[in-house]
């Protein structure tokens, strides 16, 4: 448990210490190279994006990373433009996203759809930057307003407005080919695109996803429609490159999480710079997804990845042939925790302070209390508008049963891909991807006296270092439950390993946190996204 105030601070003298034990992004095989564009999480993975895109433009776009439908128009716009498609919160600029606009010298910004908060606009237009907002009433009249400043000309690209994967697929695509991507319902389309397109003089369309995506009355209604689709959202994918491959140079290919949209709305920019495909990729393709991937990148010399192994695993290269090695099976005995899709929080931040009441009343007395919304909160019962809960109590680090308003408590899904498990009898902690561990590391969690916390959790946020003490310090802290964290091994402010407390590795030695060598602490900062769960077991 970290007794002091959490700080943040330089990250140099950590970096010279570490930089040969920390892996470049970087791998040369066989099939040639493979980058990743990375970050500790989907905004600074745009960042990373961002930097690699470098325009001289003086243009970029502001896209929610909160949800996918406004932005999956944006890669056009982003073609015209030269403009890098940056991410951030809905709610307040992200630190990153301001500091890509800062560094590229934006000028101009386009804000795409109005889910994106006037404050963010706010933020933006105090750093000297020109914002115009394109936003409709809803997903379909933005796309339409995105296709109306790209230009409607003699062809368009029509895609589900319900799910993201085949509109990431094609938007790279339809960039280079200078054509406009256009949102409908599966059996309609909406008004507000019929009345945009009925005086376009639209010759050519290519629907992009099967009919379960897209029914073909609704396809019917668009002219010369062309339907290129698959079995899946992967073989959706390769349909699309194989059928646009003529217009593709493939020297330089991107492969992006099939699973999640973020990473792709940034890379399919990136892509459409150098008319590259956008391959989605996962651990569940088929024998034939993965035949014709590795056939893609067997022609090509340049190959990179959005996300880190969060979003693209090793294991999901490893089946298109980019790494040599599976991941390591799992140790004999040592079995996945169990993973839920509806995990119970409270309703509040992560350091704030929540009561537990001894009846179902705002005035009755306070049994315990726990922390924010990270610790699992198990649900009982109810009565009178208030959950009977049990909980971890923060204080004293039992689980105790009392009452908590209904408005308190919050059902979310933890994040994939991976599932941790804390054995404090083994003093390790193993990282599962489905039943396989993909990563195994000594840890000391609290010694007897100050004890680690057993139960679930998700994981929260992340910070560079922390003082432990006035003359040593922790790296790259992960937070479990207010302070109680996954953090490196102590170094001295000089930035040297204290060995003595190295040395203690694999038995407990922490005030409650647990400890990690620097590149594991490291790892799970940098690979395993917010609110993954975690399980921690005597």
């Amino acid at each position: 448990m970290v007794n002091c105030k959490l700080m943040l601070k330089n990250f140099c003298k950590v970096m010279i210490v570490t930089l040969i034990s920390i892996n470049t992004t970087s791998k040369v095989y066989a099939q040639g190279n493979y980058q990743r564009y990375g970050g500790t999480d989907r905004y600074e993975t745009s960042m990373k994006i961002s930097q690699k895109f470098d325009t001289k433009s003086g243009y970029a776009i502001i896209a929610s990373g909160e949800n996918f439908p406004d932005a999956l128009c944006a890669c056009p716009l982003s073609k015209k433009y030269d403009a890098p498609i940056i991410l951030t919160t809905e709610n307040k600029l992200d630190s990153k996203a301001a500091e890509e606009l800062k560094r590229s010298g934006i000028k101009n910004v386009f804000i795409i759809g109005n889910s994106i908060s006037k404050d963010v606009e706010t933020s933006i237009n105090t750093m000297g930057i020109t914002c115009e907002r394109i936003g409709g009433k809803d997903r379909y009249e933005t796309a339409m307003m995105v296709a109306n400043y790209v230009g409607v000309k003699d062809r368009i690209v029509v895609v589900s407005g319900d799910n993201y994967p085949d509109a990431l697929s094609i938007a790279p695509i339809a960039a280079s080919i200078d054509v406009p991507i256009i949102l409908v319902e599966k059996n309609s389309v909406p008004d507000v695109v019929k009345n945009s397109l009925k005086d376009k003089q639209v010759n050519n369309t290519y629907v992009i996803g099967s009919e379960g995506a897209i029914s073909n009355s609704t396809k019917d209604e668009f002219k010369n429609a062309e339907r290129i689709s698959g079995t899946d959202r992967y073989s959706t994918n390769l349909a699309v490159i194989s059928r646009f491959r003529d217009t593709l140079d493939l020297s330089t290919v991107y492969l992006a999480s099939g699973s999640n949209f973020p990473d792709s709305l940034s890379g399919s920019a990136l892509a459409q710079k150098t008319k590259s495909p956008l391959i989605l990729v996962s651990e569940d393709i088929n024998e034939n997804e993965k035949n014709d991937i590795k056939q893609i990148i067997a022609s090509t010399k340049n190959v990179s990845l959005f996300g880190l192994e969060g979003a693209v695993s090793l294991k999901a290269l490893y089946l298109i042939g980019l790494e040599k090695e599976p991941p390591k099976p799992a140790q004999q005995g040592v079995q996945p925790p169990a993973w839920t899709s509806s995990f119970n929080i409270m309703n509040a931040g992560e350091s704030e302070r929540v009561y537990i009441k001894s009846s179902p009343s705002s005035s009755a007395s306070n049994i315990g209390s726990t922390y924010g919304s990270l610790p699992e909160v198990k649900i009982l019962g109810s009565s009178g508008g208030y959950y009977y809960v049990e909980v971890l109590d923060y204080d004293t680090l039992n689980y105790i049963k009392g009452y908590v308003s209904m408005s308190m408590v919050n059902t979310v899904t933890p994040s994939g891909p991976y599932n941790i498990l804390v054995d404090k009898s083994r003093q390790r902690v193993y990282v599962f991807n489905g039943e396989t561990v993909v990563k195994e590391f000594i840890c000391s969690t609290g010694k007897d006296e100050t004890p680690t916390p057993s139960g679930r959790f998700l994981v929260g946020a992340k910070g560079p270092s922390f003082a432990a003490s006035d003359t040593t310090e922790c790296y790259y802290w992960t937070r479990l439950d207010n302070n109680y964290l996954f953090h490196s091994a102590i170094y001295t402010l000089s930035g040297y390993a204290v060995q003595s407390e190295y040395n203690k590795l694999g038995s407990k030695a922490s005030h409650g946190c647990i400890r990690l060598k620097i590149e594991d602490a490291k790892w799970i900062q940098d690979n395993v996204p917010y609110r993954t769960l975690v399980t921690i077991k005597d």
